[in-house]
């Protein structure tokens, strides 16, 4: 490139560069372009102009110009730094974990690149191998407020809240206006029900104009847990479209997930589901396939098939009580309730949330080669295995060997065979509460992104879901034997202790009068992880029931996949 030439080029990148710091896109892209066209080549243009095709749409040509970027200049770290936030927009969760570690190990001392990887592995579950990585950032960059934020937040996914809570406070310490370290701050508060803490740390805080937006996010969550839903309004009106715009998805969703239960409880209905509708447009759903979990209902329905029409020699004779239940259902059907009632008693452990029978699925799969709808052909050793891996991973999450054990998981209703070849006398609890309540509450919540929540962004997906897994708890119920009792939710808020003495006594225990005291127990747990955190910690309430009938014009494609089972449950409407 001759002299000349290349001073002209410079001249194109330099106009372009000031048309995208003034937001002029279009041409800012077209002075790059040119340069680009004229042999001009630097890592810095190229990926300044896929960031330009980001923003504008085209999202091919910014793919294409990051991977030519990374072919001509494999060291520039900040090239697979933008790939990576361009994947980890699109939901691509995998490929942005790839390219930033690729980034990590070109410039390990660079901050944002750890911010980045902890923040991809987080939401990608590997929180063990996100808060080692965080450490690694604390001892590398100490007196960095957003290493210290990035542990505290890990730690609080984890449910490390004793942990987390000095880590953000020292964060928030080393930076007064770190704005996401007094978020996550508050969030820890809110989502312990801590809420006096809560309340303490918004008026310590409150004259910090930095973060007025986080104050009067928090504000109105916190009347809303007092049940001053005006208030609650009223406070978070006062959030800035412009802040709101700046903020990531989650904050986003967040915003208007509480906007719709304050007009929700302000019997503002129509407003409510539009809001609750909003705050399901999580962009990491488009990564998700929501038809793993119906194909997997269908696999375990021809394992049933299967097994009646050839001969099984795996089905097991172990009698042996390994003091281990099961309580199922679906999710938002009263299960974290009738948990934190058992969890109560002194001789109960529940185990929640934790996908110990997914873990064994994928075993069958990927170690043994068998698929679910085959399962019935796993041979005596390959249960005995399965069996072993099993209660080693309850060793591991309750400490409390000498208790019953209950695994909650409400969607292992699905993995019913399973359970059924492993632990033949298990007993298993069946939570159910009116379907339309049911469906209506799973839309109405903020899940986690994944294979299983992405069947509930909607009424119609949610109804859709819970017809399929019903039809698979009936086939199961035709086909195997096994010991369950029905637990209806309603039952349950209308008289929980004469109810749950039914339960405790199905379990085979005596009755415990701590049951009678389980708001205790649910405030002294701490974080809950599941949507209900806010909801355990009061007393029975029913304000729940039927609260489908205050979006019943929103059910018009959903009722002919719940009218059978209304009637199944024998629901008056």
């Amino acid at each position: 490139m001759s002299k000349k030439t290349n001073l002209n080029s410079k001249n194109l990148i330099s106009k372009g560069y000031q048309y995208q710091v003034d937001g002029d896109l279009l041409l800012a892209e077209r002075y790059y372009s040119k340069a680009l066209s004229k042999g001009y080549s630097d890592p810095g243009v190229i990926s300044n102009l896929a960031i330009i095709y980001q923003q504008l749409g085209e999202e091919d040509k910014a793919l294409s110009l990051y991977k030519y970027g990374i072919g001509l200049y494999p060291k520039a770290e900040f090239i697979y730094i933008n790939l990576s936030n361009f994947l980890m927009d699109k939901g691509k969760l995998t490929e942005a974990e790839f390219y930033i570690r690729k980034a990590l190990v070109l410039k390990p001392s660079l901050s944002i690149i750890y911010v980045k990887i902890i923040s991809i592995l987080s939401l990608l579950g590997k929180l063990d191998e996100a808060e080692n990585i965080a450490r690694q950032f604390i001892k590398s960059h100490p007196e960095l407020p957003l290493s210290h934020l990035c542990l505290a937040q890990v730690l609080f996914y984890l449910g490390n809240l004793d942990q987390a809570e000095p880590i953000i406070l020292n964060s928030i310490k080393l930076d007064p206006e770190l704005a996401a370290g007094y978020h996550t701050l508050f969030e820890i508060y809110e989502k312990s029900n801590n809420l006096e803490a809560l309340a303490e740390s918004l008026t310590m805080h409150e004259n910090n104009n930095v973060i007025i937006n986080e104050i009067n996010l928090y504000k109105a969550r916190l009347y809303f847990r007092q049940k001053l839903y005006h208030q609650a309004k009223q406070t978070i009106l006062l959030i800035s479209d412009k802040w709101l715009n700046s903020q990531p998805s989650n904050i986003v969703i967040q915003y208007w997930s509480y906007r719709g239960f304050i007009e929700d409880k302000l019997a503002n209905y129509d407003k409510a589901f539009y809001y609750f509708t909003k705050s399901q447009q999580n962009p990491l759903y488009s990564q998700t396939n929501p038809s793993r979990w119906l194909d997997k209902i269908q696999e375990y329905k021809n394992a049933l098939i299967n097994k009646s029409t050839t001969k099984t020699t795996n089905k097991s004779s172990d009698s042996t009580n390994y003091n281990i239940a099961f309580l199922l259902g679906f999710p938002r059907s009263g299960t974290t309730l009738l948990d934190t009632i058992l969890r109560s008693h002194t001789n109960i452990d529940v185990i929640e949330e934790k996908p110990m029978l997914l873990h064994l699925e994928s075993i069958i799969r990927d170690s043994f080669k068998i698929d679910l709808s085959q399962l019935f052909e796993l041979t005596h050793s390959q249960i005995d295995y399965l069996r072993a891996e099993y209660l080693n991973l309850v060793s591991v999450n309750s400490p409390n060997s000498n208790n019953l054990i209950i695994d909650k998981l409400p969607l292992s209703t699905i993995s019913i065979p399973l359970i059924n070849i492993l632990f033949p006398t298990a007993k298993i609890l069946f939570s159910y509460r009116h379907p339309c309540d049911t469906v209506l509450s799973c839309m109405q919540q903020v899940f986690q992104p994944n294979d299983a929540m992405s069947n509930f962004v909607s009424l119609e997906s949610s109804s859709i879901f819970y017809n399929n897994v019903m039809k698979g708890w009936v086939d199961y119920q035709r086909n195997l034997s096994f010991d369950y009792r029905m637990v209806r939710y309603e039952s349950l808020i209308s008289d929980y202790y004469s109810y749950s003495r039914d339960i405790i006594d199905f379990l085979g225990l005596p009755m415990d009068q701590n049951i009678s005291n389980f708001t205790l127990t649910a405030k002294a747990r701490g974080f809950i992880s599941t949507p209900s955190s806010s909801q355990v910690t009061q007393s029975i309430y029913k304000d729940s029931i039927l609260k489908w009938v205050n979006y019943k014009k929103h059910f018009c494609n959903s009722m002919v996949y719940l009218e059978e089972w209304i009637s199944f449950f024998n629901y008056d409407t």
